[in-house]
């Protein structure tokens, strides 16, 4: 169905009985009057195993079929009834609502008249005709422009082999010098074959080409069976290395007895409630996938140096297996945070879960109740933990007791997106504004609102933590963190509405709608790359402890790792049934919560290459 708002509701009448939605195709009953969609009172007809009779569900009286006639008058009243053009349209939290995109079409159009507005509406989003993974979608009436300075467009001899791409005074630039064009050249001042040949000829030119590909095939058969053989060797003897390093790692496991040193990283999600409950009771269903073991080693990790920023781990080559599932929550989940050896997870159900990130097989350990609607974001500090979201206020959890302490109703005037801390202050996002909070009063302290014309659906702060970097439609913006909150830079882009953001030392790194994460170097704030891979929109943009490797996560159901150094992906993770919304990084171990409402658990292990002897 297309996203529909209405200007002035439509009247209760103008609804079927059946179905409760809006007239489709009304038919009314000549016997009683009474007016149905047509594919409802169908499908009543279907029920009832008769194809002709049939009694209406509304009073009962007997029809037939052919009693069914068009009602033409209400089916002009619903093509007079106003709407908002869909391209002027934004989704929020739920599949049904929407409201008004202030870059969007402003126009008011008949509900009758919407096909023929909407297929040439100037704000319609369109793929650029050269590369829509690259440049993503544009408005139609930008697209103009864009391709006025586009990067992508092909040679025009592509399909004779060349791969020159630039932008349109640059391919006839190209075009002039072009290998491809001489041999075609070539071949155009040769005499037209004969029309009674050409058939003949075309056939010869198949048949020379399949017995020159038969004739390939032949010499390299031998070639490649070596090749394979040789494949089928190595992995053999990488399965047997790893068996043997699998013994030692699980013997050096047992005999470890220091607590492992874990670096926490979050992702926004939150939310308030009115009340808390502390729930630790045994569940009917079991809150661990029975690919988890039972046993804590499984978790234990070898005593390592803490992964800082300055102490990174992770070593290429690497890969991340999954271990298990974690359930417990009956909704999507939207946001999730590590401090402390613990797990929090949040989402529509409006439950804050712990977890034990040291003995997962736990399971949910206590659940905090007290928000009224969604959480969207979720953040801690050492002591504290912070949620906000759809019910517009702002709430903080003393992690020991895991009660609340302190709760700012309407703390902005639209459903909180977005939230993070930076120690001292806390930083909320909403509809064109971002506010900043004292993290141990949650006293109100500043609104940022200068240049914010949008969404603000994404926030992160600097290595330094004297930056916070808010993502919109079309932009970026870079704030002071430190007292002063002035606006010190904007990122403008043609990438569309940003949902996810991270920063690193050197890069600023956006997640969009438009399927693509776009990196911008630091200090410049060039564009340097577009990382595609993607189908969905991205979701969770979330750098490693040292800024080397990058996890994505997009609506499409999977995450990827990325190698930031040489902007390569490395790992696509695909256990998920549904978009993965949030993301988290502690130690060796990588959570991932979707809207298929399970966390899954991922765990680093490094991979060995084979040496020469």
């Amino acid at each position: 169905m297309l996203p529909t708002k209405f200007i002035t509701p439509a009247s209760p009448a103008l609804h079927c009985p059946t179905c409760e939605n809006l007239f489709t195709d009304p038919v009314i009953s000549t016997r009683c009057g009474h007016t149905f969609c047509r594919m409802c009172i169908t499908e009543n007809i279907s029920s009832r195993g008769n194809v002709s009779n049939s009694v209406c569900p509304v009073d009962n009286i007997p029809f037939h079929r052919a009693d069914l006639v068009s009602n033409i008058a209400l089916k002009g009243q619903i093509d007079d009834l106003e709407i908002h053009c869909q391209h002027g349209l934004d989704r929020v939290d739920s599949d049904d609502e929407f409201h008004l995109d202030e870059e969007g079409c402003p126009q008011a159009i008949k509900l009758g008249k919407r096909v023929e507005h909407e297929e040439k509406c100037p704000y319609a989003l369109v793929p650029c005709p050269n590369s829509a993974n690259h440049c993503g979608k544009f408005r139609r009436r930008d697209l103009d422009g864009h391709l006025e300075t586009c990067p992508r467009y092909p040679c025009k001899y592509r399909n004779e082999g060349c791969e020159f791409c630039g932008t349109e005074k640059d391919v006839k630039e190209h075009m002039e010098t072009c290998v491809n064009k001489i041999s075609v050249e070539e071949q155009d001042r040769l005499p037209p074959p004969n029309n009674n040949d050409r058939f003949s000829t075309g056939v010869e030119n198949v048949v020379v080409q399949l017995v020159q590909r038969v004739s390939w095939l032949e010499q390299n058969q031998v070639s490649m069976a070596e090749q394979l053989q040789r494949c089928t060797d190595a992995i053999s003897s990488l399965e047997t290395t790893v068996d043997r390093l699998s013994h030692q790692f699980e013997r050096i496991v047992g005999s470890q007895l220091s607590r492992p040193v874990r670096h926490a990283v979050s992702t926004s999600s939150i939310v308030e409630g009115n009340s808390l409950d502390i729930d630790v009771t045994k569940k009917q269903r079991s809150p661990v996938s029975p690919r988890i073991r039972s046993t804590t080693e499984v978790f234990a990790l070898p005593s390592v140096p803490s992964a800082t920023p300055s102490s990174e781990i992770w070593r290429m080559p690497f890969m991340f297996k999954c271990l298990g599932t974690l359930r417990g929550h009956q909704e999507p989940i939207f946001a999730m945070t590590c401090r402390g050896g613990k797990l929090y997870s949040t989402g529509r159900d409006m439950l804050i879960k712990v977890w034990d990130t040291e003995d997962v097989t736990r399971g949910c350990i206590a659940t905090i109740k007290g928000h009224t609607e969604v959480i969207h974001a979720i953040c801690s500090t050492r002591t504290m933990l912070y949620t906000t979201g759809a019910d517009k206020s702002l709430c903080s959890w003393n992690m020991n007791s895991l009660s609340e302490q302190k709760r700012i109703a309407d703390a902005h005037d639209d459903v909180i997106c977005a939230l993070v801390c930076t120690g001292k202050y806390l930083f909320t996002s909403s509809q064109s504004c971002i506010k900043v909070w004292e993290t141990k009063t949650l006293k109100f302290v500043h609104a940022m609102e200068v240049a914010l014309n949008h969404w603000v659906r994404a926030l992160a702060v600097d290595y330094s933590k004297e930056k916070v970097y808010s993502g919109s439609h079309n932009a970026i913006h870079v704030w002071d963190a430190t007292g002063s909150f002035q606006l010190d830079a904007e990122i403008a882009h043609a990438y569309g509405s940003v949902y996810s953001l991270a920063v690193t030392k050197k890069y600023v790194i956006v997640g969009t709608y438009n399927r693509n994460t776009h990196i911008f170097e630091i200090p410049s704030y060039q564009h340097v790359k577009s990382l595609t891979g993607h189908i969905g929109a991205v979701t969770v943009v979330t750098a490693s402890p040292a800024g080397r490797y990058l996890f994505t996560a997009s609506s499409d159901s999977t995450a990827m790792i990325w190698d930031l150094e040489n902007m390569l992906p490395i790992q696509v993770l695909t256990r998920h049934e549904a978009g993965v919304n949030c993301l988290a990084v502690y130690g060796n171990l990588v959570f991932t919560g979707s809207e298929d409402k399970d966390i899954k658990v991922y765990k680093y292990f490094k991979l060995f290459t084979a040496t020469a002897d």
